[in-house]
């Protein structure tokens, strides 16, 4: 056998994935290589999928054949039930690979919004854990793969660029009242009477360091050249040239006025 294809499913809502690997044996460790794809794989994990070979292959070229074959005979690419967003291939791979970045964003992003444009596919996505509860040595898992150096994250760090547009995309807004209290009372007790180790103190002060070695930018001086502003019940500091933006909104300059207590 040269390779096989393959069809991954998702145990939890129902949806596959079609494609292609060249391996001389069944891989059971082998879910697929789809963009999204790996997002549900990283999000609900492998234990919640399963693999099964639908055809195997003697020849590269026949491995791209069946990869097209199948994707069509299952409408794949259109199905709101696959997770496929091509037609297979490995000139299709390839040309879609060799794309720029914001171009393959962009396709990535157009399969996203038709696949929840229909309401039951939003319905059963939203609610495909209600009511379900992970094991034990299935939390564990997940920990595992999230932490450290199995991150798919760890050693990365976000660019100039990138730390900019998430600022700009929240700026303004205000969460809830309703929010503001879950976070608060989720918080409580967590570290009320805790005392931090020697080794806790050394961690804080060394994020620290790192902090201000990566974004020298940051530092007291420039946090007092900020303006303060409040909604009424909370404080934030932004630049002068944020003012202006900020009244509109309704915010006030300084800090917000104390509560009595009755």
């Amino acid at each position: 056998m040269y390779g096989y294809i393959y069809e991954t499913t998702n145990l939890i809502n129902g949806k596959k994935y079609i494609g292609q690997h060249k391996a001389s044996r069944f891989d059971e460790n082998y879910y697929g290589s789809g963009k999204i794809l790996k997002q549900a794989l990283l999000k609900e994990g492998k234990e919640h999928f399963k693999i099964k070979i639908i055809e195997e292959c003697n020849s590269q070229l026949e491995l791209n054949e069946k990869e097209i074959y199948y994707i069509k005979k299952f409408n794949a690419v259109s199905n709101n039930n696959y997770y496929n967003i091509g037609a297979g291939g490995s000139s299709w791979n390839n040309s879609f690979n060799n794309r720029p970045k914001e171009e393959r964003s962009r396709i990535i992003s157009e399969a996203n919004y038709k696949r929840f444009q229909n309401p039951e596919e939003r319905y059963k996505n939203g609610n495909a854990m209600r009511g379900k509860h992970h094991t034990k040595e299935s939390r564990r898992k997940m920990s595992l793969k999230r932490s450290g150096k199995n991150h798919w994250l760890y050693g990365k760090h976000p660019s100039k660029e990138s730390i900019e547009k998430n600022r700009l995309a929240h700026l303004g807004k205000i969460a809830s009242k309703e929010i503001r209290e879950k976070i608060s009372q989720s918080l409580k007790g967590k570290t009320k009477g805790k005392i931090l180790t020697d080794e806790h103190k050394n961690l804080i002060s060394e994020s620290m360091k790192k902090y201000h070695r990566l974004h020298p930018e940051i530092n007291y001086a420039t946090l007092k050249n900020k303006i303060a502003v409040n909604d009424g019940n909370r404080r934030i500091y932004i630049n002068k040239e944020e003012l202006n933006m900020y009244l509109e909104k309704g915010f006030k300059l300084g800090y917000p006025k104390r509560k009595e207590v009755i």
